[in-house]
């Protein structure tokens, strides 16, 4: 069962950080958790490429700037149980992992981009460090708040499912999560692998047969997770892909078309990965899964 009793947004107070604090703050008053506001403070080293910190080589200048950043994300609070905590590190990424442990995290929630230097929140780097290592889930939330939404309102919920362990495990997290907040579960697996494009008609054509199959295996393998009769709300789909070996992208295409609020993902047993996903309001283009 998911018990979250604290939750951890980590910020480098870039702009962007912030776009992850109201899905923080939701998460943490939807089960009544303890908010941490995390920073990790680097050490003024003489040529440092980190721009902004130059003005900090006096250590009392640099902890008074740390200090107010702090109050001023405080300020946008708005939930009651949260405090400012400081971990000192030469990593952003170890800095937020140090503070899972030292504090008792449960949860992380926070930006996939964000300025380098100081920060350097971008999926690739310290967002996806902290994601394949943390020994705790992480919610990512992008920036990108012309494509997110910015209310978290978890309607529609979708965990890949590749018939691994790991991915078995996201589904019982997703299934809870699906639970807890009344919205529907969507659980699809994705059927790609890269071919050449003479192989592609013959490829398409088998997978097409296949896909019944591997539809009723699913419902065989989740039965214990799901329950029987499934109840109403959670959906199995198998899709096709392009030929192109690009799974991810199948999935944010299926995401956009279903209007999916939040994925849930595996990621190879470290942890369970979790990130909004683009409202397809805000997309230009939405098309139909193919299958």
């Amino acid at each position: 069962m998911i018990k979250i009793d604290r939750v951890l947004f980590p910020t480098d107070f870039s702009d962007s950080s912030y776009s992850a604090l109201p899905h923080a703050q939701s998460v943490a008053r939807r089960f009544n958790a303890e908010l941490l506001l995390g920073h990790v403070r680097f050490p003024l080293l003489e040529g440092s490429p980190n721009e902004e910190l130059l003005q900090f080589f006096d250590e009392e200048k640099y902890s008074k700037y740390v200090e107010e950043k702090l109050h001023l994300v405080a300020s946008q609070v708005e939930y009651t149980e949260f405090r400012p905590v400081v971990k000192n590190n030469i990593s952003a990424a170890s800095g937020i992992l140090e503070l899972v442990e030292t504090e008792g995290i449960d949860l992380i929630v926070m930006a996939t981009h964000g300025r380098t230097g100081l920060g350097h929140f971008v999926m690739g780097s310290v967002a996806e460090k902290v994601a394949r290592h943390s020994p705790v889930p992480v919610l990512t939330v992008s920036s990108r708040t012309d494509c997110y939404r910015s209310c978290p309102d978890y309607r529609r919920i979708l965990v890949g499912y590749d018939f691994s362990h790991f991915s078995r495990s996201a589904v019982a997290d997703a299934l809870e999560l699906a639970r807890f907040y009344e919205a529907e579960l969507d659980i699809l697996h994705v059927i790609e692998r890269k071919v050449d494009s003479g192989y592609y008609e013959t490829w398409r054509e088998k997978a097409r047969e296949e896909a019944p199959g591997i539809c009723a295996e699913m419902e065989e393998k989740l039965d214990s997770l799901l329950g029987r009769p499934r109840k109403e709300g959670i959906r199995l789909e198998v899709k096709i892909g392009n030929g192109d070996g690009r799974v991810a992208d199948e999935i944010m295409e299926y995401a956009a078309y279903r209007e999916i609020d939040l994925l849930v993902v595996g990621t190879h047993g470290f942890t369970c990965l979790l990130y909004t996903s683009p409202s397809p309001r805000d997309l230009s283009t939405s098309r139909m899964p193919s299958s």
